[in-house]
């Protein structure tokens, strides 16, 4: 793209019909990691970058923290190894020069966004590039929800989600922190024509088993948004944090870099089904920190109302459960205990139904109800996406449910249909060409000695570009067209 080029928001493929590479067809926001990679393994950062930008608003964040899915679904891992999908989307934006996305304004009709977590932000930023002026209202002091509150720095550093932020800003997008939205009713009679709601799903659950009132029990939640906001915790010198996702190893691993001694991941299934990302597992354990799978915990001890241990039972897999996993099932007379001086709750979280005002309708979950095709509520003109509609999930497909809302919002403000031709045909590149492929190891990202992560600088330390090219050339290109988009930018005609 040209340098001062607008942007236009992008989801779907450039050529109707196109078979997308499996790589984009995995992405929940179908990001064209093959045009990037193109342009990275000429060493055109810039371009890679300004590729990226057309799909994703939070090219920063998800370089760092992205569940990558295109990644377990790259056709490269047949001759070798999948290619290091997200740490090229990082050596983008590192070693990439932004470009200002020109849209100006094109329409009169302002619309609210209530929360600034990445479905709220992906929302802001799509419809800024369609031409609505947005507003953003952020309760707390300030943007990113839990990108900021929930992620540790040492995954995703400040100034990186600050970058994404600040790019968003230069768009036009208004972001208000310190702004809770009680009521959407009066947001949408004060000036908005249309509302999308993302206050995500923030509220931890609890185990329901005695004793989890004691004092030293906390949800891990609380315990990431006091260390984010610099607030000063204290722990004992043992841990125990029950879960098995991301929130359970980053509360671990944020409990070791704060002083623990003995830190411990309690889960109820076995390691291969911990939804948690294997390499944070990996770095957790390099870090000290113990697995006890196939446990479950059936009461907080406690001595004067202090934790003092768990008493936990052994699980054993039965048959697959709603979600297709194995159901855990308790072993009869294998209880056992486990000193402690803290717990940290990570079993999921559930909506704030105080934190709106209004009668939306909500799931048996839940979570709030919404039309699943074009995302809007019980409310007309209120649109929901994100961990308020689906539960915890990942940043990516958080900012999928946005990008989907901005489209709705766009048609329900133009009076068009929401729902015709959604949800968009994707087809997928059947047959790949690994013709001439020579096997070679992907690069390796380069750590942090485990020795030296006592503080909460990054882990990850990224490529350098001459790494970044050499992984980008090891791309099979499985799709004919790598929509890198230049053939429309160097169209005079504006075909």
């Amino acid at each position: 793209m040209m340098p001062g080029a607008a942007l236009k928001p992008s989801s779907a493929p450039t050529h109707k019909g196109q078979a997308l590479p499996p790589c984009q067809a995995a992405c929940p926001i179908h990001q064209d990691v093959q045009g990037y990679t193109a342009f990275i393994s000429q060493g055109r950062f810039d371009d890679a970058l300004a590729v990226i930008r057309q799909t994703n608003p939070l090219p920063s964040t998800c370089g760092f923290v992205c569940a990558q899915p295109c990644q377990a679904n790259c056709h490269r891992d047949s001759v070798d190894q999948a290619i290091a999908i997200r740490a090229l989307k990082r050596a983008a934006v590192e070693y990439g020069r932004g470009r200002p996305a020109v849209t100006g304004a094109t329409y009169d009709e302002k619309v609210a966004v209530i929360g600034s977590g990445p479905a709220g932000l992906a929302c802001a930023y799509d419809l800024a590039l369609l031409g609505y002026p947005v507003t953003v209202y952020e309760a707390a002091p300030e943007a990113g929800g839990l990108l900021r509150y929930g992620i540790p720095e040492y995954r995703l550093p400040n100034a990186m989600l600050n970058n994404d932020i600040a790019f968003i800003k230069q768009m036009g997008v208004e972001i208000k922190t310190g702004s809770p939205v009680k009521s959407i009713k009066d947001t949408l009679s004060g000036g908005h024509k249309a509302v999308f709601l993302g206050i995500g799903a923030a509220k931890s659950q609890q185990m329901g088993i005695p004793g989890e009132n004691s004092q030293g029990v906390m949800a891990a939640l609380d315990l990431l948004r006091k260390v984010n906001s610099g607030e000063k915790v204290t722990l004992g010198n043992r841990v125990a944090v029950i879960g098995g996702g991301n929130a359970a190893v980053d509360a671990a691993r944020t409990a070791r870099r704060l002083g623990a001694e003995e830190v411990t991941i309690i889960y109820r299934r076995s390691r291969v089904e911990m939804p948690a990302i294997a390499s944070e597992i990996a770095e957790a354990e390099e870090e000290g920190i113990k697995l006890d799978i196939l446990a479950a915990p059936v009461a907080v001890l406690a001595t004067r109302g202090k934790v003092s241990g768990l008493k936990c039972i052994r699980m054993e897999l039965g048959e697959p459960d709603e979600s297709g996993r194995r159901r855990p099932v308790p072993v009869e007379g294998s209880e056992y205990e486990v000193a402690a001086d803290n717990v940290i709750l990570a079993i999921g979280q559930t909506v704030d139904k105080a934190a709106i005002s209004d009668e939306l309708a909500y799931t048996d979950r839940g979570t709030i109800r919404v039309d699943p095709l074009n995302r809007q509520t019980s409310l007309a003109g209120v649109f929901a996406g994100g961990d308020t509609v689906s539960g915890p999930s990942t940043v990516i497909e958080a900012i999928a449910a946005g990008k989907e809302a901005a489209i709705s919002i766009d048609c329900y403000l133009r009076g068009e249909d929401l729902t015709e031709g959604r949800p968009a045909e994707k087809k997928k590149v059947d047959e790949i060409n690994k013709e001439g492929a020579i096997k070679k190891a992907r690069a390796a990202m380069p750590l942090a000695a485990a020795d030296q992560r006592h503080v909460f600088s990054e882990v990850e330390l990224g490529f350098d570009d001459e790494t970044a090219i050499a992984e980008a050339s090891r791309c099979l290109n499985c799709a004919i067209c790598s929509e890198c988009r230049q053939c429309v930018t160097s169209c005079d005609p504006e075909a």
